[in-house]
């Protein structure tokens, strides 16, 4: 996560938002990929048994098991603003 720090020198959450972004923006082009891959199979271009047809198959099952991760992600995310925030509720001491 990303932190601000003001002039007092407190950090601010600022970067949350950024963070979020990032997180859609994965998501969205993750599920952009699938479409276009997805579609590439249905145009029976592809020759069966060759190397593309292999490739297709590897590359398919690869962006669909890295989006499998995306929830994880996100709460990782949540937790760590979480965690973030409790952190800072505790008074500091110099």
């Amino acid at each position: 996560m990303m932190k601000s720090i003001d002039k007092k020198g407190q950090a601010g959450i600022g970067g949350i938002s950024n963070s979020a972004l990032s997180l859609m923006i994965v998501g969205i082009i993750l599920v952009f990929g699938v479409i276009i891959i997805t579609q590439m199979g249905d145009l029976d271009i592809i020759t069966s048994g060759s190397d593309a047809e292999g490739a297709y198959n590897d590359t398919l099952d690869a962006v669909t098991s890295f989006s499998d991760w995306l929830p994880i992600v996100a709460l990782l995310a949540v937790a760590s603003v979480v965690l973030f925030m409790v952190v800072r509720s505790f008074p500091r001491t110099q």
